[in-house]
């Protein structure tokens, strides 16, 4: 694995990596022109920190704090609506079927297709729910 270090006489960064020889002397090569130093001759430079990864595993929480987040985030997103938004005021909330040997239509919204039922299936939702975020204007 190479690192970076700095030479001590001229000050140039360089990028090196560690050498064994048989009597288990370690010397740095540099890995670009396979130059030989020696540890008194090279100041190693702080390795770079890796960036954290935002991927973050969910056992890591309690349920409590699970739930506690998805209804926060639940009331985040039915902020961005007016409080007085229903299914029925949505485009896509229409006549449809819900399931395969169904014949009496049904209200469904057309942004939730159900595929195990049919391609032309979606699931059924009430009219009076408050809106989802496929919500779009009639």
């Amino acid at each position: 694995m190479a690192r970076k270090a700095k030479l001590i006489s001229t000050g140039e960064i360089v990028e090196v990596y560690a050498d064994m020889d048989y009597h288990g002397n370690t010397t740095w090569l540099d890995t670009s022109t396979k130059t030989e130093y020696y540890p008194s001759e090279l100041e190693f430079l702080p390795e770079d920190s890796k960036p954290i990864s935002p991927v973050v595993s969910l056992s890591q929480f309690t349920d409590e704090e699970l739930r506690s987040e998805l209804k926060r985030r639940e009331k985040e997103r039915r902020s961005q609506f007016p409080p007085n938004i229903r299914c029925h005021d949505c485009k896509h909330c229409v006549e449809g079927l819900a399931f395969k040997h169904q014949y009496i239509p049904t209200t469904v919204c057309r942004m939730n297709p159900k595929p195990s039922q049919g391609p032309d299936r979606y699931y059924s939702t009430v009219c009076s729910l408050r809106a989802c975020d496929k919500f779009e204007t009639k």
